[in-house]
């Protein structure tokens, strides 16, 4: 219904030589288009070749017992990489496995541990649902796919029959780089997708992954929300690895585009009689980068890398966590050599705000990217108790 400019740095993970899909990492960026990676895809390819870490391998894991008490949803990613300290089932409401790939021919790719019966049984003994993230960062294989009808048929078959393999609840669809050309494609396939699910597994949860910023006009914010359980919006990367200067990758506010722009936009093109079906995405990491100066939002001398809350905040307590209060964000400098860093990262002040903003604007929750980033440290769990918990100690979820 816009249209605007969207490009996405993507990517498809692949690793079995009879796929006829090619490992590509990468799209040359349009002129003029700000390319940048997604938070989702840049750390799924530093992660490709790593073995997947079962639950039940996890060791003594910490944890509050269930059923959840939050008033809002709260959706958390939990990618196949990590190893969760802690899991607190009294503050999520679905947890979200990431992740199986998408090939050309709607064929899916299971080669990182689905399904962990382990970790299923174990979110469902909490009243946790389970659904799993089907993934796809190639923007010429998502054409692909969803100019198919034989594709999206096979895609949405598989999809039902590895969730129903796990004894799981939903699916989550993650396409990042989606071109504008296939705009009415997608709203198709999710409206298929999500009737096929409700039909087949009665009170299954189907949801997509859309941008914060929908730069090509290629999400229908209105025909997806009123066709699917939910858009989980992906607010973070407004700083990002590529920036000219260092900045929060959540900001609430401050300069062209952040949490509040991001939000109007989807009241304004999503409706806002569909406000409830809006999770707001918020991160559980940060970002570092080699700066020029040390000063708040010094320009960048290269690349930043994404640095999980645990660390970024062992390091703020040595070097000393300094707070934004436009953007919302805690930071710090240090010195690695002869180099000046600085990073960024929500800590529990800055994310129990975020939330609150959720509460203001009656969105219908929050989504965690990603699970596991927060280490042994309980504030960002807490700040989502103090949020949405209701002083009863119970609540109904929307």
């Amino acid at each position: 219904m816009r249209s605007l400019r969207w490009l996405g740095f993507v990517a498809c993970f692949i690793s079995t030589a009879v796929l006829a899909d090619p490992p590509i990492y990468s799209l040359a960026p349009d002129p003029g288009v700000d390319a940048r990676p997604s938070p989702h895809a840049e750390q799924a390819a530093l992660h490709a070749k790593e073995s997947p870490v079962p639950f039940q391998a996890l060791g003594p894991v910490e944890q509050t017992s269930g059923p959840p008490r939050v008033s809002r949803r709260v959706l958390g990613f939990l990618p196949y990489w990590t190893n969760p300290a802690q899991i607190r089932w009294d503050l999520l409401t679905e947890l979200l496995w990431f992740r199986v790939d998408a090939r050309s021919d709607g064929s899916l790719l299971n080669d990182k541990g689905w399904p962990d019966n382990s970790l299923i049984a174990e979110a469902h003994a909490n009243g946790v649902s389970v659904s799993l993230v089907i993934t796809c960062f190639n923007a010429s294989r998502i054409a692909t796919i969803l100019n198919s009808a034989t594709a999206r048929q096979r895609l949405i078959d598989e999809a039902i029959d590895l969730v129903l393999l796990g004894g799981a609840d939903g699916v989550n669809i993650d396409f990042e780089g989606v071109p504008a050309s296939v705009k009415n494609q997608l709203s198709s396939f999710m409206q298929d997708l999500t009737q096929r699910f409700h039909a087949e597994i009665p009170g299954s949860i189907v949801t997509i992954d859309t941008p914060a910023v929908d730069w090509d006009g290629a999400f229908d914010y209105d025909v997806l929300a009123e066709g699917t359980d939910g858009l989980m919006i992906m607010a973070y990367g407004y700083h990002w690895s590529g920036s000219s200067h260092a900045g929060a990758s959540a900001s609430l506010r401050g300069e062209s585009k952040n949490i509040e722009w991001t939000v109007a936009d989807y009241l304004e093109w999503g409706k806002p009689q569909n406000r409830h079906k809006f999770i707001l995405g918020l991160p559980w990491y940060g970002r570092d980068w080699p700066v020029s100066s040390h000063e708040m939002g010094a320009p960048t001398t290269g690349s930043g890398s994404a640095v999980t809350f645990s660390v970024a905040k062992g390091k703020a307590q040595q070097y000393g966590e300094q707070w934004d209060g436009v953007s919302v964000a805690a930071w710090y400098n240090y010195w690695s050599g002869s180099q000046r860093h600085q990073a960024w990262f929500d800590n529990g002040e800055s994310l129990y705000i975020k939330h609150d903003y959720v509460n203001q604007q009656d969105l219908g929750g929050i989504g965690i990217w990603a699970l596991g980033y927060d280490g042994s440290e309980p504030e960002l769990w807490q700040a989502i108790e103090d949020a949405f918990v209701p002083a009863s100690g119970t609540a109904a979820i929307r």
